[in-house]
């Protein structure tokens, strides 16, 4: 993997500020990984865990924005995940 400084547009992207200085990586081939650029796997998750708050949000009939907007208060998104893999150097943006 090769480093680079994220580009107004990645930084758009992972929700960081664009004079930030945020480093993310580019996937670049090798040997090691049969020159694609990429070797191993990892997932990238968003896990709901119904708990009573959001029972009585679906037994009471609310839509599905007010199940959303309660769930986002309580854990990342599958884009989060993404983007905090990106960031961490786990994966490149164009993976996720």
């Amino acid at each position: 993997k090769e480093a680079h400084l994220a580009d107004e547009r990645e930084c758009e992207l992972l929700g960081v500020a664009k004079d930030s200085g945020t480093q993310i990586f580019r996937a670049v081939g090798c040997e090691e990984c049969n020159f694609n650029g990429y070797k191993g796997r990892t997932g990238i998750h968003e896990l709901l865990i119904v708990d009573e708050p959001i029972r009585e949000l679906i037994h009471n009939g609310k839509g599905e924005q007010a199940v959303e907007k309660y769930i986002r208060k309580r854990t990342p998104s599958i884009r989060q995940d993404g983007c905090s893999r990106v960031l961490a150097g786990q994966t490149t943006l164009e993976e996720v």
